[in-house]
């Protein structure tokens, strides 16, 4: 079975489209995930800074971590974990749901060679309580001692990484100052589900990116194809009746227009030589009947006036068959040609088509004694055509059914109706059709098994004429599966309105 070069151009472009889309997804993916880990990261580093540049006693560690907790629990419904180490490695806080598959010393610390930063806004320092006057109300008042002075500390850069424990994954900040290591990890379970959604997100979207880009597709190739679609039409039209069939270039696209125009350049090419060729074929007809009829007449009358049984008489005789002859070839090329140029004139009218097979039947009975003849007519089967014409595919087909059969044979003749058509059929023993010359049968002046056919007569015309003249009636001739050594031709005719 062939392949559709739409399909071709639909799956091809699917295939290129789809791969484009998975990298342009896998990229948006990648993106909008880096994008959501550095707003994490950056957030980190915002409330991790003012914290770190800042020198803390040890013991406000824990009301520190859990500040940053009940922050991260509040806004982000997850809590965090904080682990804060001095410069010599001792732990001064670690928080209490720290994962135990979770080790406290894997994690990297910033490059002692990095430049130390001030980049974060130190916090507010508290305000002191006013200090009451002992002198009263009168009294003049005196300044208020100053808050608590805060120490600062240079920054390393933040350091960030990913842990995946039993409990879940963790995104940690690390930053260091001259005294501690401060160590902040907060749940990426929610980050998880956003990426988790985006993903679904964009292969849900991917199967109709991919229907949409199928449907262009389809829609664009056959626009494009739609020039080609136009020449098989018009092949599909062609016949020896309608070579003027043409395509309109007007509109088409400059790739198919070339093609346009080589295609009516062929038909214009095949008219010309179709209709020269018929021309000659009628006019070489026309022209020899004449010489051929005062041919004949001449042998007629030298035939008559030889002695009788002479040898002049038997040469005469001949030369009047082989002269009849050339007057019926004669007369079959000018019905083709007529027939090839749609010029074949048909004067139809009512044909008890029963009645003419029975006529045949019975001239089959009288020259082919030595054959049984077999007959199923069904009754009263009309036809609308030209009686002539008609006359001579009957006359056609059971002539090649004697000349092509065996000694002690028969030939045997169907006529039935099927639906609106009268189908009649003729079948004959004999040696048969060989297989590899079925598809030739039809052929001007193709006879199969020749050495053999030089016994028989006939040119090789009968056949084809006779196809002609059925298919100008609206019907057609056939050859129907042949076995066992029988030839079975079917004619197919539409019935007459009345009958119908």
């Amino acid at each position: 079975m062939g392949h559709s070069f739409r399909v071709r151009i639909i799956l091809l472009s699917v295939a290129v489209s789809g791969l484009v889309l998975a990298v342009f997804a896998l990229s948006a993916w990648a993106f909008v995930q880096r994008i959501a880990l550095q707003r994490i990261d950056r957030e980190l580093a915002e409330r991790m800074g003012p914290i770190a540049i800042v020198s803390h006693p040890p013991e406000h560690w824990s009301w520190i971590a859990g500040g940053l907790d009940l922050s991260y629990r509040t806004n982000e419904g997850g809590g965090c974990l904080v682990l804060v180490k001095n410069v010599t490695g001792e732990v001064l806080h670690q928080s209490t749901n720290w994962p135990g598959d979770l080790p406290a010393d894997r994690f990297p610390t910033p490059d002692p060679a990095s430049p130390r930063l001030r980049s974060f806004p130190p916090p507010p320092a508290p305000p002191a309580p006013p200090k009451a006057s002992p002198e009263g109300p009168g009294a003049p008042k005196q300044p208020a001692p100053p808050g608590p002075a805060w120490t600062f500390l240079p920054v390393a850069p933040p350091v960030f990484a990913t842990r995946r424990t039993a409990s879940g994954t963790w995104r940690f900040c690390t930053m260091e100052n001259s005294e501690v290591t401060l160590v902040v990890g907060v749940s990426l379970a929610r980050f998880g589900a956003e990426m988790a959604r985006v993903r679904n997100g964009l292969l849900a979207a991917l199967p109709a990116a991919l229907l949409l880009i199928a449907l262009g597709s389809w829609v664009i190739s056959r626009r494009a194809l739609r020039s080609v679609e136009q020449l098989a039409h018009v092949a599909e039209r062609v016949t020896a009746s309608s070579l003027d069939e043409r395509i309109p270039a007007e509109g088409a696209d400059t790739e198919f227009r070339r093609l346009i125009t080589v295609f009516n350049g062929m038909l214009d090419r095949l008219e010309r030589s179709f209709s020269q060729a018929s021309r000659f074929s009628a006019d070489a007809a026309h022209e020899l009947r004449t010489p051929l009829t005062i041919l004949q007449g001449s042998i007629e009358q030298a035939l008559q006036e030889a002695p009788a049984g002479s040898e002049q008489q038997r040469v005469y005789n001949n030369l009047l068959e082989e002269v009849q002859g050339l007057k019926e070839i004669v007369r079959k090329l000018l019905l083709l040609s007529l027939a090839d140029a749609g010029k074949l004139e048909l004067h139809p009218k009512p044909v008890n088509l029963t009645e003419a097979a029975e006529g045949v039947c019975e001239d089959l009975e009288a020259v082919a004694p030595g054959l049984t003849i077999k007959r199923e007519l069904e009754p009263d089967v009309w036809i609308e055509a030209d009686a002539d014409l008609m006359g001579q595919v009957l006359r056609n087909l059971a002539t090649n059914a004697v000349k092509y059969n065996r000694e002690g044979g028969w030939v045997e003749v169907r006529l039935a109706r099927a639906e609106s058509t009268a189908v009649l059929t003729v079948a004959n023993t004999g040696d048969g059709i060989p297989p590899a010359d079925r598809d030739r049968v039809f052929e001007r002046f193709y006879r199969a098994d020749r050495s053999r056919s030089r016994k028989v007569d006939g040119v090789g015309l009968g056949l084809s004429l006779a196809r002609e003249i059925a298919r100008a009636h609206g019907g057609d001739l056939r050859l129907e599966d042949n076995s066992d050594g029988v030839t079975v031709f079917a004619v197919t005719l539409p019935l007459a309105p009345a009958a119908e």
